[in-house]
């Protein structure tokens, strides 16, 4: 979990040690959570800032790892069945494409030629090729009071999601307001596959009213929050996402909180033009603390 805010050396020091550990438990199953703990931040953040600094999913890490590793055992006289089997595939041919695919070579012309060398089994952050969108969003912190919602869940792609037009649909019958629109995601659909993804749309309520179903009630707690105002086509909200959380959240100072990030669309994009959709992405921040610039 968790504990003080960071500034970037703090972030990099932070998510170093997320690659140490995949150096030191490569064989070990995957565990995002535990991950998460490792970095100190939130598990519904940490890898959309380890994507937007490093370029990559943790897969993709792991993965290269895993073939760097392969290249060195190549270099040995372990077998190939044995090579393929700590690598993580089910079959020679598998892990021949993807072999070839990182190094440009088959295993076996690469095991026998003495021109191939074999790749560092373990990564610095260091050697990750950066890729920070610069999309310069203003942003303005302040502290929020809590909001009532009434939300209708919902289990799929976030592309295309019928969520919105249902949400409406119930908003009305409800005599709700229909706009703005809340979204929250729960997942990164960089880790998650789209038939797993979980969100909620809703709209907001007067503090004393409940919905009823279809739509549930959901609080958001008040909290120091960050707010970012983006213009534009929603396909582009990724890379403001991109940019909040690969290079401003480094630089703030600021760590978010352990609560999911929060998206308000003012506009219907059945009658506003792509380039006119504003939308808030609200970051949810810890509370500063006298020693928060410690590490």
């Amino acid at each position: 979990m968790q504990d003080k805010p960071a500034n970037r050396a703090q972030y990099h020091q932070r998510l170093q040690r997320v690659v140490d550990h995949i150096n030191a438990n490569l064989d070990a199953p995957l565990d995002l959570d535990a991950l998460a703990e490792v970095a100190c931040l939130s598990r519904f953040h940490w890898h959309r800032i380890y994507r937007s600094l490093t370029g990559e999913t943790i897969h993709a890490t792991v993965k290269r790892l895993k073939l760097n590793r392969a290249s060195q055992q190549l270099k040995g006289d372990t077998s190939l069945e044995e090579i393929v089997r700590r690598a993580g595939y089910s079959s020679e041919t598998a892990f021949g494409r993807a072999f070839k695919a990182q190094t440009g070579h088959s295993p076996a012309a690469f095991r026998n030629s003495p021109d191939t060398a074999a790749a560092p089994a373990s990564l610095r952050l260091e050697s990750f090729a950066t890729r920070l969108q610069t999309e310069n969003l203003p942003v303005c912190i302040a502290s929020l009071p809590a909001r009532r919602l009434a939300v209708l869940h919902q289990t799929g792609p976030y592309n295309g999601s019928p969520v919105f037009a249902r949400l409406l649909r119930a908003a009305q019958a409800q005599g709700f307001p229909e706009q703005p629109i809340f979204g929250l995601s729960y997942d990164d659909p960089a880790l998650v596959p789209p038939e797993s993804l979980r969100s909620a749309a809703g709209v907001e309520l007067a503090p004393d009213t409940t919905p009823a179903p279809p739509l549930a009630r959901l609080d958001l707690p008040a909290s120091r929050t960050a707010t970012f105002t983006y213009r534009g086509p929603n396909e582009r909200l990724g890379l403001a996402y991109d940019w909040i959380f690969g290079h401003w959240l480094p630089a703030s100072g600021e760590a978010p909180a352990n609560l999911p990030a929060l998206s308000i669309y003012y506009d219907n994009p059945q009658t506003t033009a792509p380039e006119d959709l504003r939308t808030d992405i609200c970051i949810l921040l810890m509370e500063r603390t006298p020693d928060a610039s410690q590490a």
